[in-house]
């Protein structure tokens, strides 16, 4: 194998890491100004004018470097294909809710605040958001969160479901039921998985975590 080969696929990999992280700090942005309460002075503070304006230079930079790096693809003879997306499915449906405490260090204060979040809330259906950029621990605190013994004894059901990208309402709410009746759902219509899914959680208390949350389509 060609000695620059690898050193070219690290260029590769290192740009597309950084762009995704610039993707993710942007989509973080978005969300904390939806869950603030500020999406409408979004675009006229200060300090949202000076993060865009840092984003278009980021981005230039970004695609400088990756014509750059893509100069220099001929040089190895590689041959294009496009990848498999089920395999990145597959990859986001591993959601679980097992954590170890002892291996989870300065959570224990977000812990209790949403855990208090939880046992104050009196709306008929409270919707707690946990956002933030990639690796930041949401899952693990939301893990912290559905294992807490107070929190245990509060709901009477409880569920975990994984979401990931792909937002389908039946395969969700087959999820749901699934999570609920700790049996698989058999591939029903949309009307029938509803009159389950009401039998599932009525008259009862209950706690889902939707785990791996991507679309920001407030409709769905």
């Amino acid at each position: 194998m060609n000695d620059e080969l690898p050193k070219w696929l690290a260029r590769v990999k290192d740009a597309f890491a950084d762009a995704d992280d610039l993707l993710d700090e942007v989509k973080f942005k978005a969300l904390k100004n939806q869950v603030m309460g500020k999406v409408r002075n979004y675009l006229t503070s200060h300090s949202s004018i000076t993060f865009c304006l840092s984003v278009v230079r980021r981005i230039k930079e970004m695609r400088d470097r990756l014509h750059s790096i893509d100069g220099l693809k001929n040089n190895f003879r590689l041959s294009e294909r496009s990848s498999d997306p089920r395999n990145v499915r597959i990859q986001r449906e591993t959601s679980h809710s097992f954590v170890r405490r002892v291996d989870v260090i300065g959570r224990r204060r977000d812990e209790e605040a949403i855990v208090e979040r939880l046992n104050d809330a009196s709306e008929h259906v409270s919707v707690i958001p946990i956002v933030g950029i990639g690796g930041l621990g949401k899952t693990t605190l939301a893990s912290l969160v559905y294992n807490n013994e107070p929190v245990d004894r509060h709901f009477e059901l409880k569920m975990w479901v994984g979401v990931s990208q792909d937002f389908d309402m039946n395969v969700l709410m087959r999820k749901i039921i699934a999570s609920a009746t700790t049996s698989p759902c058999a591939e029903l219509d949309s009307d029938h998985l509803q009159h389950r899914l009401r039998g599932c959680l009525a008259d009862k208390k209950f706690l889902l975590v939707l785990d791996d949350m991507w679309d920001i389509d407030l409709v769905k």
